[in-house]
């Protein structure tokens, strides 16, 4: 049996009332296999903030890349980015419903909440109802995840802490039957899947005063620890080939299909009508040239001068960032991906392509483009 968490500053989240779903854990069997053993980080560099209103879909709709009308259709939490009018991402962001059909919480890096603040606000008509309030401070993120080596086979078993409206970190879900009063831990938090990727574990919203003896208890069939310098998140996303925040999507500099916004299921290619959609939507149309790859890089490197070569002295890109010897970089799609070698200052490289990357044409653009051109005629007739 778990202690009962207290409640604190509900009005934060739902306009005064419980908006988040309660969680069940369930039963561990006599039997039970060895528990796995996760990592959990509180990620410092994001925040929230809180939409609540009747038209706080609609204005979000305006704005972001993914179709978030989902949300209102058994979505726990979906991928989006901001864009510009010129198409270029100016935030990537996870938002995430609550048991409040008019509550959303929006997840950023954390120095662009007053920009998204007040981005959403000048796109907001008068007439729509929509109150914005940051969170910063009183609650926190957390992601929980297994290292890089072991991701694939362990999220695709375990069964841990759920949420009745059905989000989950594990693929086990059982969400029918009620909770009893001993298995409530506490109806402020929020627990779901990251919707990017399997790999990138679960992301946990809880009271800033939340330890890590807390998270824990979400977790009762895993064994949580802190990571290491060896095995963080930063170096988890950059084995993956994953770009989080500022310092790997620099506000208007990078489109979203190089930051691969459209394989991490934050693009809904239906979808028309957002700001930045007619720039954006017509990379589809042609071939796609750049995107964020994973290098590994053998040896120590000069911070000023972050070019990558061939070894024929042909520029092919540049790296965004580095933890240990993984790095994220934007690269030519082609040229890097044919390469046998990659030099940054003369230290070699190489690329390590990921398993949830698709085929060389969808890299391209190519079959997307092919896609969604029938679609495009099919609604068109009707």
């Amino acid at each position: 049996m778990f202690k009962f968490l207290g409640r604190t500053t509900l009005h934060h989240l739902g306009g005064g009332s419980i908006i988040l779903p309660r969680l069940t854990f369930t039963t561990a069997q006599s039997t039970a296999p060895p528990k796995p053993h996760l990592l959990a980080e509180n990620l410092h560099n994001r925040t929230l903030l809180r939409l609540h209103g009747k038209d706080a879909l609609p204005v979000l709709q305006g704005l972001v890349t993914n179709d978030v009308t989902k949300l209102r259709k058994g979505f726990q939490c979906q991928y989006a980015m901001f864009l510009n009018k010129s198409g270029k991402a100016l935030a990537d962001a996870i938002i995430y419903r609550t048991a409040n059909k008019n509550t959303f919480l929006l997840e950023c890096d954390r120095n662009l909440i007053n920009e998204l603040k007040r981005r959403i606000r000048m796109y907001k008509h008068r007439d729509q109802e929509l109150d914005i309030e940051s969170l910063n401070g009183d609650f926190v993120i957390w992601a929980v995840f297994n290292e890089f080596n072991n991701s694939n086979k362990s999220h695709e078993s375990l069964s841990f802490a759920h949420c009745r409206s059905g989000g989950s970190v594990g693929l086990k879900i059982n969400s029918e039957g009620p909770p009893t009063k001993s298995d409530e831990i506490n109806e402020e938090i929020l627990l779901c899947r990251d919707p990017r990727l399997k790999s990138l574990g679960a992301r946990v919203i809880v009271p800033h005063d939340f330890a890590m003896k807390d998270v824990c208890r979400l977790f009762p069939n895993c064994i949580l620890e802190s990571p290491t310098n060896k095995n963080d998140y930063k170096r988890l996303r950059y084995q993956l080939g994953v770009g989080e925040g500022t310092e790997d999507h620099p506000p208007g500099k990078t489109l979203p299909v190089e930051a691969n916004c459209d394989f991490l299921n934050g693009f809904c290619f239906s979808k028309a009508g957002y700001i930045g959609h007619d720039s954006s939507s017509q990379l589809y149309h042609v071939n796609i040239r750049k995107r964020l790859m994973p290098l590994v890089i053998n040896g120590r490197i000069d911070f000023t001068n972050l070019n990558i070569h061939l070894p024929n002295g042909s520029h092919v890109g540049k790296l965004i960032g580095r933890k240990g010897r993984n790095g994220l970089a934007l690269l030519r799609i082609e040229q890097a991906m044919n390469a046998l070698r990659l030099l940054i200052d003369g230290v070699p490289c190489e690329l390590k392509k990921p398993g949830w990357w698709p085929t060389g044409e969808m890299m391209l653009g190519k079959e997307v483009s092919q896609q969604r051109q029938p679609a495009k005629k099919k609604s068109v007739q009707n």
